[in-house]
């Protein structure tokens, strides 16, 4: 068999293979993203070149289309690194979907891929990498560098295909590696033989397709079981995956907000469930347009919401502001507007708190500003003193403390709790200390109430700009302990000189 069969033959394989690819890719999954359909247009174009490259090796006078025949080979030489820029991209988001993942390695392999096919260009129509003479192409000076292009680029999807295989939910690395070496394979197949590089490209697209049928039809079963049907957001499995993972470490910048839709009840029984479910879609794309960037979120009920995400005090800032104002000019068919209730907690306020204390904190913080919402509902002259009722009624315990005097205000507290039995003393350093050791804090939880609790802790940590500290402990209610949480914050009025906070204590169990 002459060279020229030898090249016609490995180019109507290659065409089959592309096929069979083409096929699997629209069959093997029923739902399509559109990066996937956009593949399937690639290999269109992929069959396109082998088919036509073939058929430039057929006995025929191509003098007359040289320039044709030149396009042509210059696109089959490209293409492979087109295609691999397309993949970074597309690994990466479903790989991320899934599981938080650093984008480095996928930026890098994708740069380089990038640069395979700038270079690959220039080097094509210089006539550094061929040069056709007479129809026949002949290597040029930089083949090598070309081969050694593909090489690396190749090595780095291997890498990162490897490395992230049990976090695509691709276990079987032993059914991965084959399809790993296939490209290396080719390039040595090519660097031997001489062989046109669509042998390359079909290597690349059976890497590609094989990473890509077990990635998309996991996303897809992955969509199924943590996707909420009605607004698109995570539900309430994948948040608690997310809590499950954020037990082991929280970065320092980490926000949690639980966020509740107000007047959903009113609005299912007064206008319909379909109304009812136009409101909830209102207040996810609310959410979704203002958190959805800097974290995930997270519908984990009817009308409860859930976002965690990393910004600092200014950022944090510009969202609740941005959210409030995507909220106000939110409008449906149905319905008007929506209004939300949210509560805030951050990592760097509450350092020593674990995941479940935050989203606990950050819970409490909601149902306030939501009993709040309510009793400020309507336009009356009373709707403060509502709001302060709602206010009081939410806590077993309000205090306006100076740790600068060792003094204390009674806001509103009843009056059981003001008794020697339980710490009940002239000072708020030793009714604070004569509560704990009273026995009205749990053993186990002594040590760090005792220690929250003492003014010099207090005052540096205020000192150092902190805006809430949050003690979580369990304390006694008759013959059992239930679990409370004391949140102290500066007054409107504190400075360094007078610290004057306010005490709050509220059940949460």
């Amino acid at each position: 068999m002459n060279d020229n069969n030898i090249y016609i033959v490995s180019e109507i394989l290659s065409a089959l293979i592309i096929l069979i690819l083409m096929y699997a890719n629209t069959y093997e999954v029923k739902q399509h993203s559109k990066k996937r359909d956009l593949f399937t247009r690639m290999l269109l174009v992929s069959e396109i070149a082998v088919v036509a490259d073939a058929v430039s090796w057929m006995k025929f006078d191509w003098n007359k289309y040289i320039f044709a025949l030149n396009a042509l080979i210059t696109i089959a030489y490209v293409f492979p690194g087109l295609m691999k820029v397309f993949f970074s991209l597309y690994l990466y988001e479903h790989i991320s979907m899934k599981t938080s993942v650093s984008r480095i390695p996928f930026l890098l392999v994708m740069h380089c891929s990038m640069l395979e096919g700038i270079v690959t260009f220039l080097f094509c129509i210089s006539g550094k990498l061929f040069f056709i003479q007479d129809t026949v192409v002949y290597d040029g000076p930089f083949t090598s560098a070309y081969v050694l292009i593909n090489l690396i680029s190749m090595l780095g999807f291997i890498g990162i295909i490897i490395i992230n295989a049990k976090k695509m939910r691709t276990h079987d690395i032993v059914a991965i590696v084959p399809f790993c070496i296939l490209p290396i394979f080719a390039l040595a197949f090519t660097i031997t033989t001489g062989l046109n590089v669509t042998i390359m490209m079909m290597a690349i697209s059976a890497l590609i397709m094989y990473v890509m049928l077990q990635s998309e039809q996991e996303s897809f079963l992955f969509g199924k079981a943590n996707i909420d049907e009605l607004t698109g957001l995570y539900n309430r499995t994948a948040y608690e995956d997310e809590i499950e993972d954020l037990k082991e470490t929280l970065e320092e910048t980490l926000v949690y907000a639980a966020i509740d839709l107000n007047g959903l009840k009113v609005v299912n029984d007064t206008l319909g469930h379909a109304a009812g479910d136009e409101i909830i879609c209102g207040a996810a794309e609310c959410i979704r347009i203002t958190l959805e960037k800097y974290g995930k979120v997270f519908r984990v009920g009817g009308d409860e919401f859930v976002a965690i995400f990393n910004a600092d005090e200014t950022t944090l800032q510009s969202l609740k502001e941005k959210l409030e104002a995507t909220t106000q000019q939110w409008k449906g068919t149905l319905v008007t507007s929506l209004t939300l209730s949210v509560g805030f907690v951050t990592r760097k306020e509450c350092p020593d708190l674990s995941i479940v204390e935050l989203a606990k904190v950050a819970d409490k913080r909601m149902y306030d500003a939501k009993a709040l919402f309510y009793a400020n509902k309507g336009v009356d002259r009373r709707g403060q003193n509502n709001a302060y009722k709602v206010l009081c009624a939410l806590y077993t315990k309000i205090l306006k403390i100076n740790i600068t005097e060792d003094t204390y205000t009674i806001i509103d507290m009843n009056d059981s709790e003001q008794v020697e039995e339980k710490g009940y003393a002239d000072s708020i350093s030793k009714w604070l200390e004569g509560f704990g050791k009273s026995g009205q804090v749990h053993p186990e939880d002594l040590a760090e109430y005792l220690s929250k609790t003492n003014l010099e802790y207090m005052r540096d940590y205020f000192k150092s700009a902190k805006k809430s500290l949050i003690i979580l402990y369990r304390r006694k209610y008759e013959e059992e302990f239930k679990q409370v949480m004391m949140e102290i914050v500066p007054t409107d009025e504190y400075s360094d000189e007078n610290q004057t906070l306010y005490l709050y204590v509220k059940n949460i169990d």
